[in-house]
């Protein structure tokens, strides 16, 4: 991920039960592990998530890649 000019990675971890799907967010690099995505919407392949209320991503998955775009 790409954020103020810095290259971070970082890992999502995504659950779907019955109701919804959920998403946590890791960076070892600042030292964030599992927290909680604020929204997560899925429509295969089309995923969208907000993160802290700062970050909003559009991206789409193909295989277990996902790619796309800060908002």
């Amino acid at each position: 991920m790409v954020r103020e000019g810095a290259s971070l990675p970082v890992s999502f971890d995504f659950s779907e039960n019955a109701e919804s799907i959920e998403g946590r967010f890791s960076c070892a690099t600042q030292r964030v592990m599992e927290y909680p995505l604020n929204v997560v919407r899925y429509a295969r392949p089309q995923l969208h998530f907000e993160l802290g209320g700062e970050i909003l991503f559009d991206g789409k998955f193909a295989g277990d890649i996902l790619a796309g775009m800060n908002l």
